[in-house]
């Protein structure tokens, strides 16, 4: 028998598709939100060992703290790996989860973010968190939200990358907001990020 859920004719099975997927993304935003309050509280105790990291260093601090806390999840801290240099996003939960790491040395929520194109994304990432770093002594401190949720402009250079605002508090202050459109590559979006880079300013442009 079909389940009518958000509109849309389902059958039982999809219906139990929905909920897992719901349950495992609730799961990673707790696994999140409790890798950002170690590292919050573990920055605040070793100021000068954060001051000092950047890029690759503090996507490995990430990655640890994240292992660190995997066996609380029952999830086997193999599980979370680095992906190859270059690719988007940094980090891997599983198959279906990312973490892109960002910081700045600023006193600051603002940086500028990776490319807009992300023609190196691992594919088979549903949902990314970014974990934005700011490491400005003696106020250093973290803060993780869903990456689409991070993104406020663009910087239209030879390769165009997002501008980070960690402040952002709804989506109609996303870049994504103001186009309209939908990150998710399920849906709109999914198109610009396989079109050339001569074809970036007149993307933007409409």
């Amino acid at each position: 028998m079909a389940t009518l859920f958000w509109g849309i004719n389902m059958d039982k099975n999809s219906y139990i598709t929905v909920n897992l997927r719901h349950k495992e993304e609730e799961r990673f935003a707790r696994f999140m939100q409790i890798t950002t309050e170690a590292l919050q509280h573990d920055a605040r105790v070793n100021v000068d060992y954060y001051s000092k990291q950047n890029g690759e260093k503090l996507e490995r601090v990430v990655l640890d703290m994240m292992r660190s806390h995997a066996n609380k999840f029952d999830i086997n801290p193999d599980n979370i790996r680095p992906t190859l240099k270059q690719h988007f996003p940094d980090i891997l939960f599983g198959n279906n989860f990312g973490v892109e790491v960002k910081s700045t040395k600023e006193n600051s929520w603002i940086s500028t973010g990776s490319s807009i194109v992300e023609s190196l994304r691992e594919e088979q990432v549903r949902r990314i968190y970014l974990m934005f770093g700011r490491l400005s002594a003696p106020n250093i401190d973290f803060r993780c939200k869903p990456y689409e949720d991070c993104l406020y402009d663009i910087a239209v250079t030879h390769s165009p990358r997002y501008l980070i605002n960690m402040d952002l508090t709804n989506n109609s202050q996303t870049i994504f907001g103001k186009m309209q459109i939908n990150y998710d590559i399920a849906n709109g979006y999914h198109d610009y990020r396989f079109i050339t880079k001569s074809e970036d300013l007149q993307y933007l442009e409409k």
